[in-house]
């Protein structure tokens, strides 16, 4: 008898584990489907601020920037002068309104965004990275 009750006492415990973790799940869907949709859409990358003062204006073709819902992110670099944020292909992202931060391919940047305006800051402090301007494209 006094073995089925340390049984049964051992029991409790890993059944209350079992339920704490069923309700365990990534709160991050329901906040991440509300936050794509503000940043939805294709942008075009206008100004690059790279470290030691070099700014540059995108002149000509601006590199294309198309954020789908499904977390797609497709880049489209054109042949300027100017720094690209990414190379031409296909990425996958999350966006956090926010935390103020964009996810693309695992890699976290600090991102603000307004109703036109995306700014994507990867300054890092070993001066390497950039801040870059993106409009959104109508």
């Amino acid at each position: 008898m006094r073995k089925k009750i340390v049984k049964a006492l051992l029991l409790i415990p890993l059944l209350l584990a079992m339920v704490a973790f069923a309700g365990c799940g990534n709160d991050n869907e329901d906040l991440s489907d509300t936050d794509l949709n503000s940043v939805y859409g294709e942008w075009e990358l206008v100004q690059v601020h790279l470290p030691f003062n070099y700014s540059h204006d995108v002149l000509g073709e601006k590199d294309s920037y198309h954020f789908y819902k499904n977390r797609v992110l497709i880049v489209d670099t054109k042949n300027n002068d100017s720094p690209h944020y990414l190379k031409t292909g296909k990425y996958v992202y999350t966006f956090d309104k926010a935390k103020q931060e964009i996810t693309i391919d695992g890699i976290t940047d600090s991102c603000v965004l307004s109703d036109s305006t995306m700014t994507i800051n990867n300054f890092s402090y070993l001066d390497t990275g950039g801040l870059y301007v993106f409009k959104r494209k109508n």
